[in-house]
């Protein structure tokens, strides 16, 4: 089966390219090179971030652009890679970016240092991993987005009145009535195309504050809301 990816890679942390280039080129081994375009994103107030990329060759089509620091990784992802690409070309995106360490618990768990940013990525850690993937997509019509089932939540705890929030969201502004308040964190992800022509030019980078490093990790408003209605998007199109 040919699968036709776009990957969007956004770049915060330079030192952390090197695990996303790695998938990157698993995602080029399994469906070859013809068949995956690469947009990476990096906030344009740090330039040196660009730098990093100066010596990779990748075997793909590649863009490398630089974007206002507003929304994280999902600001990006909403405002420039969904707005570039050709969905209706695609069979699937994959979504990853630069996670730093951090000391958390997830679905009553605990995740150390770089724990959650390995969890988010084994999707596509190895060739093996990513051919799985695509596998599943195949073997699975039903199937809308593979991520670890450790970041998958059913909203049992903290998480139900904000995916509440976000179902509301869904059916004012969308149309999609989500069957299961189902979210998945961390916004790592390969999932079928079709599920984001909802979010297509829908956004724009003024529509999120700028993040600073006072408020970077309080508040996540729009980001950490769209980062669920993914999941429940995929959910309200009758996927699991």
């Amino acid at each position: 089966m040919i699968a036709r990816v776009a990957i969007h890679s956004h770049v915060f942390y330079a030192d952390l390219w090197s695990e996303l280039c790695v998938c990157v080129r698993n995602v080029i081994a399994v469906c070859g090179e013809q068949n995956v375009r690469l947009l990476v994103t990096y906030p344009e107030t740090k330039p040196e971030v660009a730098q990093v990329f100066e010596n990779v060759v990748l075997k793909c089509a590649v863009e490398l652009i630089g974007v206002p620091n507003k929304g994280y990784d999902v600001g990006p992802f909403v405002c420039e890679f969904l707005n570039r690409v050709d969905l209706d070309s695609l069979d699937y995106i994959v979504k990853i970016h630069t996670k730093r360490d951090v000391d958390t618990w997830m679905n009553f768990r605990p995740l150390e240092g770089s724990a959650w940013r390995r969890e988010l990525l084994k999707f596509c850690s190895t060739e093996k991993a990513f051919q799985k993937t695509i596998d599943a997509f195949s073997r699975y019509p039903k199937l809308g987005m593979v991520t670890s089932h450790r970041v998958i939540n059913y909203c049992g705890s903290d998480w139900g009145k904000d995916a509440r929030v976000v179902k509301q969201m869904l059916s004012d502004k969308f149309g999609l009535i989500a069957r299961h308040l189902v979210t998945a964190s961390g916004t790592m992800f390969c999932a079928r195309a079709e599920i984001f022509k909802h979010f297509q030019e829908r956004y724009a980078f003024d529509d999120f504050p700028l993040v600073c490093e006072k408020s970077a990790h309080l508040d996540y408003g729009l980001a950490a809301r769209l980062e669920y209605a993914f999941t429940m998007a995929a959910d309200a199109m009758g996927y699991v």
